[in-house]
């Protein structure tokens, strides 16, 4: 009763003909359903078409690359991928790491998208060592036919992140070099940034 067909047949179909079937679908409810189309042939043979009807998330807007901004060595850089579902039902899901990298962690691999409601995947980048990192996950979500979302997170990290900003300012960068400690317990980012300060001194006066 859920699925019902058109068409308009005006002779036999032989090779090169063609019809079109319509196929109507009223579901009463939030759940899979499927059902056979039968084309009878000449013969004992008869021809099966499978239908299928089912709910689907439509509301994953992933991007395939996500870059984090260069993080300073010892710091952690976070992005927040939103998993929402409009449909009144769970959605089960699960991230495996196609390309994994010990500078990421990835919480949590699996859980349920609630319905009409949202859940978030967080990515943390925590570099290692200086330069470009990159992970590739794979999202899986529990639905019929459902294809796997696959994207990349590259993260970064460069010297000098602690001494200078993007438009150039070196204030306010104190609370950064304390994180950074020598083996004689002094900060070698605060002190750079002390004889920077006393230049700038020198040279108004």
């Amino acid at each position: 009763k859920h699925f019902q067909i058109k068409y308009n047949k005006k002779c036999r179909l032989v090779p090169g003909l063609a019809y079109t079937v319509t196929v109507h679908f009223q579901p009463d409810e939030w759940r899979y359903f499927s059902d056979n189309i039968r084309i009878h042939c000449k013969g004992e043979e008869n021809l099966l078409v499978p239908v299928h009807a089912y709910p689907v998330i439509n509301d994953l807007h992933i991007p395939s690359h996500i870059s984090l901004p260069p993080v300073p060595l010892g710091q952690s850089a976070s992005h927040v991928i939103p998993l929402s579902c409009s449909c009144p039902i769970d959605f089960e899901f699960q991230v495996h790491c196609l390309q994994p990298h010990k500078a990421f962690n990835v919480k949590p691999l699996s859980g349920i998208i609630p319905a009409n409601g949202k859940t978030a995947l967080k990515v943390t980048f925590t570099p290692l060592r200086y330069g470009t990192a990159d992970i590739t996950l794979q999202l899986v979500i529990s639905q019929f036919n459902s294809k796997p979302v696959i994207f990349t997170v590259t993260g970064s990290s460069s010297p000098y992140l602690l001494l200078s900003k993007p438009d150039g300012n070196i204030e306010d960068d104190d609370h950064f070099g304390e994180e950074r400690k020598t083996s004689d317990g002094k900060s070698p980012a605060v002190t750079s940034h002390h004889k920077l300060k006393t230049a700038l001194c020198l040279e108004k006066v």
